[in-house]
């Protein structure tokens, strides 16, 4: 291979990395939303009457401040409250506006049977799972928790490097389980527009996720909590991404008992603090909830996004389920389908001009999506194993759908690229480098899937659900496709476009000499 293709394929791996880590810095996504203490929704406390009028400041920042949490001065040893503490109420009504919490004998007894048993079905048929996520973009990791995500047909959720695809609840072929979920979700939807008044913006949940956690595994090796000292951690300080801007969120938690156990004492808690950007984040102390067995909690509004919550460990078996409003703009099956079906129309427009001259836009657009197919939905989808693909009956079709529109971008890639290489005209230089900009992404991300399929941590995930390698090349793929391993045509293509450039700069020049000569005629 050549040394400068060598260079510039090791920067362009330098700079993906760069990205993941970038995009793995946001906050974490890890689950539930839980919040605390029995109270009933409050209204944010107006400004002290005493302050002074606001300077100028442009709309945009004005509407911005209207919704910041009111920082509380507490300047007692503690380094942070509970509901046995003088002060709790006060700065929990004044600081952490958003939060409601409703008692498990504010639902009627159905419900929480209705949960129980979609819970323990989901345990005992395998659904959940440990995610293997990369948490600051660098070392990847096994989740504490088990879960599984269930929501409207087509929904997926993306955190830190991982892709989860929901189980449909909304669509007939939806397995019983899931349409009870369903029901029990609009029950949800339902409480929380009753608790608040006016009610939250924006809770018609379109997924839930669902977390089951055990605390006596011995092989989680739950950390404490180095910062306050409250305790072991089961989900470390987060705000929920991924969600409509100012959405409220509704989590139910139960305890399960196990087959070497019975249920035990609920001694899960719930600690909640201002984001460390906000405004008088230091000087507002978090507090640590309780969290009784069949509770309801509400983040209504903007609470999540000026607040971050954490998961202290209990001891008996938690699950908890939290409903969200997710963003659909990219992470749906619809989107990728739209994205799929515009690239094959798109690259079979005309199919005798095989170089695609004066279409380097279209080309490059194509290429992006191919990529984002195959990394971002097919080896995402086949990265949490076979088992992974059984449970989830709805994918099945979608997939391998998604696949073979994957084999017909590729099949006419290989046919582009090998017209670009025998092509002698300057003017399909766009082109060429559209098409080497495409294949040395998808070569940066086939690099990096290979180096985490290899990765320790998935010595800890049952055999069923270890990583799958696909798209797999066939014998038809062997003539028909570009090699999984591009690093040959790029280096052809690469070595294409010096000597195409080399002849646009000679051309250049004879145009150049010949126009200088006619001004001098002139």
């Amino acid at each position: 291979m050549d040394p400068k293709e060598r260079k510039k394929l090791e920067r362009q791996k330098k700079k993906a990395k760069a990205l993941e880590r970038k995009s793995a810095k946001k906050p974490n996504v890890a689950s539930l939303k839980p919040v605390s203490q029995p109270t009933t929704s409050h209204k944010r406390p107006s400004e002290p009457s005493g302050s002074s009028a606001a300077p100028p400041a442009k709309k945009q920042q004005i509407e911005k401040a209207k919704h910041l949490p009111v920082p509380s001065n507490y300047t007692g040893p503690e380094k942070f409250l509970t509901p046995s503490h003088p002060d709790f109420h006060d700065i929990l009504t004044r600081s952490y506006v958003g939060f409601v919490h409703e008692p498990a004998a504010a639902q009627p007894r159905e419900f929480h049977a209705g949960m129980r048993a979609a819970f323990e079905h989901l345990r005992d048929k395998g659904y959940f799972q440990y995610d293997v996520v990369m948490a600051g973009g660098k070392h990847l990791s096994r989740t504490f928790v088990r879960r599984t995500l269930v929501g409207n047909f087509g929904i997926t959720y993306k955190y830190l490097g991982l892709r989860i695809f929901a189980h449909a609840w909304d669509v007939p072929s939806s397995a019983a389980v899931f349409r009870n979920l369903y029901a029990l979700n609009q029950a949800i939807v339902a409480r929380t527009k009753a608790s608040a008044s006016p009610a939250p913006p924006s809770c018609e949940y379109n997924l839930t996720l669902i977390n089951y956690m055990e605390p006596d595994n011995p092989v989680l090796g739950l950390k404490d909590d180095l910062t306050y000292d409250m305790g072991k951690v089961s989900v470390s300080w987060h705000a929920d991404s991924s969600l409509e801007d100012f959405s409220s969120i509704g989590v139910y938690h139960t305890l399960l008992p196990t087959k070497k156990s019975k249920k035990g004492p609920c001694d899960w808690r719930i600690a909640m603090r201002l984001s460390p950007d906000v405004p008088g984040a230091k000087t507002t102390p978090p507090l640590v909830v309780p969290t009784g067995d069949g509770d309801v909690y509400y983040l209504n509004g903007d609470f999540n996004h000026h607040h971050q919550h954490m998961v202290l460990s209990g001891t008996a078996v938690r699950v908890s389920s939290t409903h969200r409003v997710a963003v659909t703009a990219e992470d749906t099956l619809q989107y990728i389908q739209a994205k799929v079906t515009a690239a094959l129309k798109s690259s079979a427009k005309d199919p005798q001009d095989k170089c695609r001259r004066g279409h380097a836009d279209d080309v490059r657009h194509e290429q992006t999506t191919v990529t984002t197919l195959e990394m971002d939905w097919l080896r995402q989808y086949w990265i949490q194993g076979d088992k992974h693909n059984d449970l989830h009956v709805d994918w099945q079709q979608p997939m391998l759908a998604l696949e073979a529109s994957w084999r017909k971008l590729e099949a006419r890639t290989k046919t582009l690229a090998d017209a670009l290489v025998q092509s002698h005209d300057v003017d399909d230089l766009k082109v060429l480098k559209a098409v080497l900009e495409g294949l040395r992404n998808r070569q940066v991300g086939r690099d990096q899937f290979v180096h985490r399929m290899k990765d320790k941590v998935f010595k800890r995930i049952a055999a069923d659900f270890q990583p799958m390698e696909r798209p797999v090349w066939t014998d038809w793929d062997d003539v028909h496709l570009l090699p999984k391993d591009l690093t040959a045509t790029i280096a052809a293509l690469h070595a294409h476009k010096l000597v195409l450039e080399s002849e646009k700069k000679r051309q250049w020049k004879i145009h150049a000499g010949t126009r200088h000569n006619k001004i001098n005629k002139a």
